[in-house]
Formats: C-alpha cells, sequence, structure tokens
C-alpha cells in the first residue's frame, strides 16, 4: 500500500516525515540531517542571548603595579593567559533536598546553558573545572567547549566515581606535550608500617589531573609553557588527615613532573600551577601543608589531624568495587557515624591520640619536609590590592578572600589557584615577601584577579540559582602576563 507523501515546502525539514520508502534516498537523508542540524544551530544561538540562562557578572580587578614594571614585560617580550579554577556541582550529586528554594536552577538543560555563557564571557585560556560527570563528558563538555575554541582533558581516577577532574585549554594557544594522572587513594610508604594501622583511612576515589601545556608560536623563547595541575580533594568533615595524605601524592607527582618538565626545580621553562577545590579554609592543615615549610602541626591543627586518624569510617564507603554503590556520596553520608566510638567534633580545640595515631600525623608531616616544593596562593598574594574590604587576614585566613562556596549551613572559601616553588629552605611564608618582589623572582606579572563576593554581599537563599550563579561554588580568575 503507498504510503502519505508530505510535501516539504521552504526547505523545512519536520521532525517527523513520511515519504514513500523509494524516496528515502541517501541524498534525501542528507538533506534532512543538514536542515535539522540547521534549526538545532539557530535554537542553540537563541538560548545563548536569552535572560534566563544569564549570571552576576563579576569584574576582573586590576592590580596596581610600577610604570617601569609594565615597559619589563610589554606585548613583545610576553604573553597573557587567564586561569580559571571552578568546580561546576556535579548533576549527579544534586539531591533537591540539598538545594532548597533553587527550583528548576538545578536542571542541568539549565545550568550547562549558563556555564557555557560564563565560559564565553570570561573567555579564559585555561579552564580547571572539578565535578565533571563522566555522563556529559563526551556528549556535552567536549563538543560544547571545542566551539569555544577548547581542547581538554578529563580524569575520575581508577575506581568508580561518577565524576572527576578536567582541564580545558584554548586550542589556539595551546597544544598538550604530556600528562600525569593520579589516583589520590594510591598508598604511600612510611618509614615503618605499624600492624593493623593503613596509610589510607578510605576510599575516596579522588583524582588529580596534571597537564603540560606548551605555548604555540613562540618560538625562541626561555618560556615553553605552563604545568596545570587540578583536583578536588577529599570532602569528610573528619578527612583532615586524608587531605593531607593525598596532597603529599599530588606534590611528589608534582615535583617529579618538574623535574622532567624543567630538567630541575630552579628552571623556569615551564610554569607549574594547581588548582582546585581542596576542602580546606586557609587556617587548616591541608592548606598550610602547601603553604608552610617547615611542616609543624600543633594546637588545634594537631588536634584535629589525630581526630581525623581515630575517625572510622563505615563499611559502606569501605567496600569492595563490587558492592561499592554506583552513586557517588560524596555529600551525603546519613547514619554513617558511630556514636560509642568514633569522635563527634572535628574540630575540637584539643585531641588525646593513642601512639599510633602520633604517629601516622608525624610520620606524614615529615614526608610533606622531605618534598623541597611549596606552594603560593595568588589570591592570598594580590588580592589585598584590588579588594581589601574582602582580604581576610584574622584566625590565619592569610589575606584569602571570605568565600568561594556557600551551602545550606555553611559558607566559606574551598578553592585556590597556586603557584609551586622550590623551597628555599626557608620558614617565611612567602606571601609575607610581597607580589612585587615573587613577580620579579618568576618573571611573570598578576595582572588582575577575578572580584569574590563577601558573605554579607551573597543572595539569601542557596545557589544555583536562576540568573545569578549556576553552581554552589564560585569561579576564581588569575589572569597573568608571562614574560617569555
Amino acid at each position: 500500500m503507498e504510503e502519505d507523501f508530505i510535501d516539504l515546502p521552504n526547505n523545512e525539514a519536520p521532525k517527523h516525515i513520511k515519504v514513500p520508502r523509494e524516496d528515502i534516498t541517501p541524498e534525501f537523508i542528507s538533506w534532512v540531517r543538514e536542515r535539522r542540524a540547521i534549526e538545532r544551530k539557530e535554537r542553540e544561538q537563541q538560548l545563548k542571548f536569552d535572560p534566563k540562562y544569564d549570571f552576576i557578572k563579576r569584574e576582573l580587578l586590576e592590580i596596581p603595579h610600577p610604570s617601569e614594571e609594565a615597559l619589563l614585560l610589554n606585548e613583545s617580550n610576553s604573553v597573557n593567559v587567564k586561569i580559571m579554577t571552578y568546580n561546576i556541582l556535579a548533576q549527579s550529586l544534586i539531591r533537591r533536598e540539598l538545594f532548597p528554594g533553587a527550583h528548576d536552577a538545578i536542571r542541568w538543560s539549565n545550568r550547562s546553558r549558563t556555564f557555557l555563557n560564563v565560559f564565553r564571557f570570561y573567555d579564559t585560556d585555561v579552564l580547571c573545572m572539578q565535578e565533571v560527570d563522566i555522563q556529559q563528558w563526551d556528549k556535552f563538555w567536549i563538543p560544547q567547549l571545542h566551539e569555544l575554541g577548547y581542547d581538554g582533558k578529563f580524569y575520575r581516577g581508577a575506581r568508580t566515581k561518577v565524576h572527576g577532574v578536567a582541564i580545558f585549554w584554548k586550542f589556539d594557544k595551546f597544544e598538550c606535550a604530556d600528562e600525569v594522572e593520579i589516583d589520590l587513594d594510591d598508598d604511600i610508604d612510611f618509614k615503618q608500617v605499624i600492624e593493623g594501622i593503613s596509610t589510607t583511612r578510605t576510599k575516596t576515589r579522588n583524582a588529580a589531573l596534571i597537564l603540560a601545556l606548551k605555548f604555540k608560536n613562540e618560538n625562541q623563547t626561555s618560556r615553553k609553557g605552563l604545568l596545570i595541575g587540578t583536583t578536588h580533594l577529599f570532602w569528610h568533615p573528619f578527612g583532615t588527615f586524608e587531605r593531607v595524605r593525598q596532597l603529599y601524592l599530588i606534590l611528589k607527582n608534582y615535583k617529579e613532573f618538574i623535574i622532567k618538565m624543567n630538567g630541575n626545580l630552579t628552571n623556569s621553562q615551564w610554569l607549574p600551577f594547581l588548582t582546585g577545590d581542596f576542602n580546606s579554609q586557609p587556617s587548616d592543615s591541608p592548606y598550610l601543608t602547601l603553604t608552610t615549610k617547615p611542616l609543624n602541626f600543633t594546637n588545634e591543627q594537631e588536634a584535629v589531624i589525630e581526630t581525623s586518624v581515630s575517625y572510622k569510617y563505615s563499611k559502606r564507603r569501605n567496600g569492595t568495587p563490587e558492592n561499592e554503590s554506583d552513586s557517588d556520596s560524596d555529600r551525603e553520608e546519613s547514619g554513617e557515624f558511630d556514636m560509642d566510638t568514633n569522635p563527634t567534633d572535628p574540630r575540637p580545640t584539643e585531641f588525646y591520640a593513642t601512639e599510633e595515631q602520633q604517629y601516622l600525623v608525624k610520620s606524614l608531616q615529615d614526608l610533606h619536609n622531605s618534598l623541597d616544593l611549596k606552594a603560593t596562593s595568588l589570591y592570598s598574594l594580590g588580592y589585598r590590592y584590588v579588594h581589601p574590604a574582602n582580604t581576610v587576614f584574622d584566625n590565619m585566613h592569610n589575606g584569602e578572600p571570605e568565600m568561594s562556596q556557600s551551602a545550606v549551613n555553611w559558607t566559606g572559601l574551598l578553592d585556590y589557584i597556586f603557584y609551586l616553588d622550590k623551597w628555599d629552605g626557608s620558614s617565611l611564608n612567602t606571601s609575607e615577601i610581597g607580589l612585587h618582589k615573587f613577580e620579579e623572582r618568576h618573571s611573570f606579572r598578576v595582572n588582575a584577579l577575578l572580584r569574590m563576593p563577601r558573605k554579607d554581599e551573597m543572595p539569601k537563599h542557596v545557589q544555583p540559582h536562576m540568573s545569578e550563579f549556576p553552581s554552589d561554588h564560585l569561579s576564581m580568575i588569575c589572569d597573568l602576563q608571562i614574560k617569555l
């Protein structure tokens, strides 16, 4: 029986087309696909300018520099590089009860469009992202960001985590020359292993990724490119020891990568940066582990990290790969706490640790001090010059802004952009040296930092929220001028 034939006027391509079987030729199929691609492109263009997918725009705050310094780093002998770090909040982790009042803002169809507008607006050269869902990597992030001029790499570790970390770079400025993938559940070697005591306290399924991004079209220069790393450390309130342990793995692998690319730790052909969500405030042990040498946990920091060693995690978290849940439990562990055996306060002012617990903490501290690598937060170094009303020095906050993440019951600073440097044996905090001496030493300038809101400037409702922010974290950007 002959099928109905529907005419196709004005080159339109309806979703459902009924034509006689003999008319469905390869040319016809190609034409339909072409028309639908054009229509899809037009719809995407309309979505780009839809105010529904707008967001709160923040200014890049320019850091003042002496006029003679500007002459040393002009366009002819330097390159401008903007680096962003952003925990985008994995869709797989979203539970509506965690984001009251967010309504449609937590839908991926809305958040994804807003993210693209964010990246298009800031137009950074390097994007370091955390909590990137594996499900959206190939079908969304790769094609959408390629359209914006980026190539990218993704890593989620060796286990079954449904999200990971990613680094994108502008392919007209960089090419990826090498990479290091780090599974943060790898064990570390202590001088002596105590029977029954594991150096890995729990299975976190966290990961880190480091790339060597080589400058394109920069011939006959002493600078070859950037080493750029990103990570998302363990989130748990009793996870301080694990975060410090994970940082040792990152720094150990990073040091080996620097030596591989530069020949030694002092050569600066490749400039090393580390970004991410460290789940640590400036007064916490993980931050101090990066920025302070020699490392010496004392007083409250010692009590907190020893308490975290005493904490016993649930069998569900420490299950075998075969019986682990497919869902990710990064932000929910209801029923986890055993009130009879586990501590209940993750931040005590004092704690009476056992000999084994003291040994683990001391051994980890010694391992960090054996690494002659030290980090400097670029926001702690420069933000005081551009936004003193949001530069905090109280309670060991190190001149950082107040916050980068806002949740239902907590708001604070967890995200950073660090520069890594060889530790010269001095106990001086790098941020105490001063911005301009730091820039002179490393032959690059911090041009600008993305403005971070104070806590009292944030909307009272939670994020994400339509036309405000698409994640519960805020992006951070450092604009650099690098001498070639």
